[in-house]
């Protein structure tokens, strides 16, 4: 990425390439309080179109997946296994991402801003998430 160095509440325009070419526009920023950059703008798009998804960071930490790169379960909640990935980028917000998204996302029925939990049923070798989503009903 060349050039100056971020400092506290720094930001700086950057460009993300896929191996098959595509590039997206970027911000990427630094806080008061921490100088490790991540990024902003742009990166929620990234992540759609090369079919990932966050996981939440205070649960892959408290759970030892933040820093992993492995194949994972993702199980479903009729029960169904999905044999998923699990990565971690240096770059963005430092959660790991969980791979293979968009046909577990398809075939559960979630869109966006849909709310859900994860809890995990192991973290070996090759961790086990449950998945479940959240419905709130709405009585007037």
């Amino acid at each position: 990425m060349g050039g100056k160095k971020l400092g506290k509440n720094d930001e700086k325009n950057a460009k993300l390439r896929d191996k098959k070419g595509r590039s997206w526009d970027v911000k990427l920023v630094t806080s008061s309080g921490d100088i490790r950059p991540h990024f902003k703008d742009g990166w929620e798009k990234f992540c759609k179109e090369c079919d990932l998804q966050p996981l939440p960071r205070e649960f892959a930490e408290k759970n030892g997946l933040s820093k992993r790169w492995c194949e994972m379960e993702l199980i479903d909640e009729k029960g169904h296994p999905w044999k998923m990935l699990l990565r971690h980028y240096r770059k963005g917000n430092g959660s790991p991402y969980i791979g293979s998204w968009k046909a577990f996302r398809k075939a559960n029925g979630l869109n966006t801003g849909d709310a859900v939990i994860f809890q995990l049923i192991h973290s070996g070798e090759r961790p086990v998430i449950k998945f479940y989503i959240i419905f709130f009903i709405r009585i007037i």
